[in-house]
Parts: structure tokens; sequence; C-alpha cells
């Protein structure tokens, strides 16, 4: 895992197979920021808990994040409810997670989810979300400025995306394939 204060830091094309707990954890500030986390080309199938985890407080922002092109099965979401690809916690600012296929994780799991956080400004673009037992995209206790979720592939879940106990703002899901053409 990457702690806090871990600035420019990448986690780069690992394979993760049978993690007791979460494939890839990244606490970003706990007490001091780390900016700019890339994650990118790695493979995770069957966690204990989540695939890929990014934690933060609510202060200090985390800015630049990148979750990419990233394979993730299996995830099991443990006590604190990850799921595939969890961004946990915090404030984030030019989040960035895209071409990351998110399918087929375990319990009631989401593809993606985003709990108990700010996103002042967020893009979630040509990932696949499928096959996940809860929902592709699940927004809880989110505050959104400026996100966009558009061009994803999200079908075959529980359902397609799950949003309560937020605060509205700009949220664009357009253009994004629900699995039927209908």
């Amino acid at each position: 895992w990457l702690a806090e204060g871990s600035d420019n830091s990448s986690i780069l094309n690992n394979t993760i197979t049978n993690a007791p707990y979460n494939g890839i954890w990244v606490g970003i500030g706990f007490t001091s920021n780390s900016n700019w986390p890339t994650i990118s080309g790695n493979i995770i199938n069957s966690c204990e808990e989540g695939g890929i985890v990014l934690w933060n407080n609510a202060s200090p922002a985390v800015t630049n994040a990148i979750i990419t092109n990233n394979e993730v099965t299996g995830a099991n979401g443990g006590s604190d409810d990850h799921g595939g690809i969890s961004i946990y916690d915090g404030q984030y600012v030019n989040l960035l997670i895209s071409g990351n296929n998110s399918s087929n994780n375990g319990g009631d799991q989401p593809g993606l989810s985003f709990i108990n956080n700010t996103l002042t400004s967020a893009t979630i673009r040509n990932n696949t979300f499928s096959i996940n037992p809860g929902a592709g995209i699940k927004l809880y206790t989110v505050t959104r400025g400026l996100v966009s979720i558009t061009d994803n592939a999200i079908f075959g879940n529980a359902a397609g995306a799950s949003m309560s106990a937020g605060t509205t703002s700009v949220l664009d899901a357009s253009a994004n394939w629900w699995g039927s053409t209908d």
C-alpha cells in the first residue's frame, strides 16, 4: 500500500491475486497531503476487501489522482464495503478514473463506489462496470461539484447507478451504455 505524504507516486503494472485485505490501498492524506497518485495497468483478482481503495481525510484535498487501465474482479468489500474501486472519505480535485474494468465483484459490492466524500471535480469515462452484485456505480453521502460520468459501459449489475444522501450539483451521466439499445 501507499502511505500519506507520497506525492507523485505510482503503482503500475502489478498482478495481485487472493489478497487477504485490499489489493491496492492508498492512504492519501491522514495528516498530510499526497497529490498526483497514479494507479495504472494493474490486474487485481479475489480480494477480501477492496480491489483499489483511495482513502483520505476531509482535509486537505487530494489533487490529480489518476486510476487508469486496471482490471478488478472478485473484490468482496470487507467491513468497509469497498467493492471493486473505492474512493473513500475526503475531498478530491481533478480525479480521473478511466479505462478500467471492474466486474464480477463479490457480496453486494459495486464496481465503483464513492463513499463519504466531496468530489470537487471528477471525470469517470471509458470504463466497464459489469456483472456486479451491487450497483455499477454507487455514490453514498457524496457532495458533488463538477462530476462527469460519461462513455462507460455499465451493465449486468444489480443497479446501473445508485445515489443517496448527497448534495445535488452538476452530474453529467450522458453517453453511457446501460446494457440495452432500447
